[in-house]
């Protein structure tokens, strides 16, 4: 356990606090690289605590302001449905090397690459800041696609999705931004929940001290991020956190291409 990986895990809490997302997008690279845990084990454990975290931090925004269920409960269900599968029927039969043309990957390697990817888009989502910006328009035909799509990334990478759900909220469920922000961390929450369902096998690997003080780290960081969202507009915060996330994308990338 490294005082580097702590760090990384209290940040990923406040990111959550502060943006409704973004924990797992810290969580899996500090568990690979700070705690050297194997990566499909490192998504379990980032499915488990960010699960687990939202689901807190979702209770204490519903608090402040209702969550329209109505409309958000047939992209939730959808994408619940979708990382439950994807963790228990996928995951398990994922080869231990994966061809990939005239070359061959590790699957933990693969995950990390596929990670980056997800990682850097998000980072650049953020930075834009154009996600959002058009306006809730509904559109029903595309809601089973994203909600399906977040949901089968959240069980492969054990990512909460939350930079995916928050615009396909606005823009395809039709919530105003502020509705969305809460509404994320309860499908996070859930989502995330889901995949450790979906591979409950898993969970009797994982080591029960270190899974408690990373949920005790990332409730803290949680605490100070929600702290800080009332008071400060979290625009330029989430542009830094955009840059950052960028940065991890790359060094994860080097790091498996290395």
């Amino acid at each position: 356990m490294t005082v580097a990986g702590l760090i990384v895990t209290f940040g990923a809490g406040a990111a959550l606090g502060l943006f409704g997302g973004g924990g797992s997008l810290l969580m899996v690279p500090a568990l690979v690289y700070c705690f050297e845990r194997p990566a499909l084990e490192a998504t379990t454990y980032s499915l488990l605590v960010v699960g687990i975290v939202s689901a807190l931090g979702a209770m204490v925004r519903h608090g402040r302001s209702q969550l329209p269920l109505r409309k958000v409960a047939p992209f939730g269900v959808l994408s619940i449905a979708a990382s439950y599968a994807m963790r228990a029927v996928v995951v398990p039969v994922l080869p231990a090397v994966v061809p990939a043309g005239p070359f061959a990957l590790e699957r933990d390697a693969l995950l990390m690459m596929l990670f980056a990817v997800f990682t850097g888009a998000a980072g650049v989502m953020m930075v834009r800041q154009r996600c959002c910006a058009s306006g809730p328009r509904t559109s029903p035909v595309l809601v089973p696609i994203a909600a399906i799509g977040t949901g089968a990334l959240t069980g492969l990478l054990g990512v909460g999705g939350a930079f995916l759900v928050l615009p396909a909220l606005v823009l395809l469920v039709g919530l105003e931004v502020d509705e969305a922000v809460g509404a994320s961390l309860v499908l996070v929450a859930a989502q995330s929940l889901a995949g450790v369902a979906g591979g409950a096998r898993a969970i009797g690997a994982l080591d029960p001290a270190l899974a408690a003080t990373l949920t005790g780290t990332m409730l803290a960081g949680l605490t100070l991020g929600l702290w800080i969202g009332r008071r400060v507009a979290p625009v330029q915060v989430r542009r830094a956190f955009g840059v950052l996330t960028i940065a991890v994308a790359v060094a994860t990338a080097v790091q498996q291409l290395i």
